[in-house]
């Protein structure tokens, strides 16, 4: 940003994407995450979406942690048991989506 005589300027990006069918059944879909032990969580991913897919951990400055790009589902929802007891105290970004849509559910867990 640059301070000008009249204000200052700012510079933005932004990204126009076309969305699918798929990209509004994962926007519709429910991201559930159950701490077990504040180490170990139990994921859940509720959806209609039928094809591949993926989880990515990230830490707060955005470093991916952990990522498996194929969910297994069961009893009609995508699922995973998250073992976290090797990393550091924190909050991490969890974040689940198609593997071939643009878009994405979040959740933050706190691991103590």
């Amino acid at each position: 940003c640059d301070d000008i005589a009249f204000g200052e300027t700012e510079d933005y990006t932004a990204s126009i994407v076309n969305l699918g069918v798929n990209d509004f059944i994962i926007n519709n879909s429910e991201l559930q995450i159950v701490s077990a032990d504040n180490q170990h969580f139990e994921i859940a991913f509720k959806t209609s979406y039928d094809e591949g897919v993926f989880l990515a951990v990230y830490s707060v400055l955005g470093q991916q942690i952990g990522f498996n790009k194929a969910l297994p589902k069961i009893d009609g929802a995508y699922r995973l048991n998250l073992d976290m007891s090797n990393m550091a105290s924190g909050v991490y970004l969890v974040r689940v989506g198609g593997q071939a849509t643009t878009t994405y559910k979040t959740a933050r867990i706190i691991v103590k």
